[in-house]
């Protein structure tokens, strides 16, 4: 199959950047080894920034009509003090908690209505340059090459991408808990070695993850036996690199979005509504880039265009990745919050909305 764009990776960058596409009159062929629907490691959390992206891409409707919990408060803990809560702000569009599993079968349903070739359930044989892509079942053809295929990403290391694998001594865990032992809410406990996150998914189950720094003789298991009193045994499943310094995003006519171009810290929230932005911002520059006869700058555009997209995160999401990284400082951070419960609602609505 010739088309103008393959894209491997049919998670919500790729599913995005390929809709996007399509819908500005341009062939493409999404790839995916999966077959969807598909569970996903996420904290399946959005934040308020999100509605933008739906109404700028008009799926503004589908979303609001996925399952999901409209998260309210935000709770704060250390060890085994007591939460600290912040009612959040219900203006505009709220935070919500949708499944990846609904979320990313939504969209990919989305794009194959606005004309996307869609294969699942293909193994990728060989890749050659950033124009030809053999599969299990068929060849494409393309003039250009979009990676969406995760944090070990299959096109990245084709195409020289691949970053350096720096040494990250964290492992995230997640799990699905009975939603009676979580807060209503999404709640933020550090320990000493790592920190945890839940939040309700609907009236019966919450998502739960745990990161540890390693190593540890801390297990998951352990972590929310202790701190949120689960004892009964969970279905854990375990990712990484869970986070990674950036690298190149371009080369040529390829490119690399979502978790391929760059891993953002769970904590910070901002992950996939991250990877659907770098999504949309790579069909705009593929796009522009096809119809102007301009592909030779279509690294060097879209490159410029990654950084200072990444450059645009607020001063209060880079502190709550740094506090990620530094445990045992956040707890004492917590501490210093219990008496200035005013400058917690502040930074909590500053890094979500």
């Amino acid at each position: 199959m010739v088309v103008d764009v393959i894209i491997v990776g049919a998670g919500p960058a790729g599913s995005i950047c390929a809709r996007h596409l399509a819908q500005h009159g341009h062939s493409v062929a999404l790839l995916d080894k999966a077959q969807f629907p598909r569970q996903k490691i996420c904290g399946d959390c959005l934040t308020p920034r999100s509605w933008n992206l739906w109404q700028e891409e008009e799926l503004l409707h589908g979303f609001e009509q996925l399952p999901h919990y409209v998260i309210k408060n935000f709770f704060l803990s250390s060890g085994t003090d007591s939460m600290l809560s912040v009612k959040l702000s219900s203006k505009n569009k709220g935070h919500r908690a949708v499944s990846r599993t609904d979320m990313d079968d939504w969209l990919l349903k989305e794009a194959a209505a606005s004309g996307v070739h869609i294969r699942q359930g293909v193994r990728i044989n060989e890749i050659s340059g950033t124009h030809t892509v053999v599969t299990n079942e068929e060849t494409f053809e393309s003039r250009v090459l979009v990676g969406a295929d995760g944090r070990n990403s299959t096109i990245a290391r084709n195409l020289g991408l691949s970053p350096n694998k720096a040494l990250c001594r964290r492992v995230a865990w997640q799990t699905r808990a009975p939603v009676a032992t979580i807060a209503q809410g999404v709640h933020m406990k550090f320990f000493s070695q790592g920190y945890l996150g839940c939040v309700p998914l609907n009236e019966k189950e919450a998502n739960v993850c745990v990161v540890i720094n390693q190593p540890s003789s801390l297990t998951p298991q352990g972590v929310v036996a202790r701190y949120l009193d689960i004892h009964s045994p969970l279905i854990w499943k375990s990712v990484s690199p869970l986070s990674r310094k950036p690298g190149k995003v371009a080369i040529n006519q390829g490119l690399l979005i979502g978790d391929a171009a760059r891993i953002i810290e769970p904590f910070t929230g901002e992950g996939t509504y991250m990877a659907m932005r770098s999504g949309q911002l790579a069909a705009q520059c593929i796009s522009q880039a096809l119809k102007n006869n301009t592909l030779n700058q279509l690294a060097k555009n879209y490159t410029r265009a990654h950084h200072k997209l990444y450059q645009k995160m607020p001063f209060h999401n880079r502190l709550s990745r740094w506090l990620a990284l530094n445990p045992k400082v956040a707890q004492f951070i917590v501490s210093f919050l219990k008496h200035n419960p005013s400058l917690l609602k502040k930074l909590v609505e500053s890094n979500l909305y």
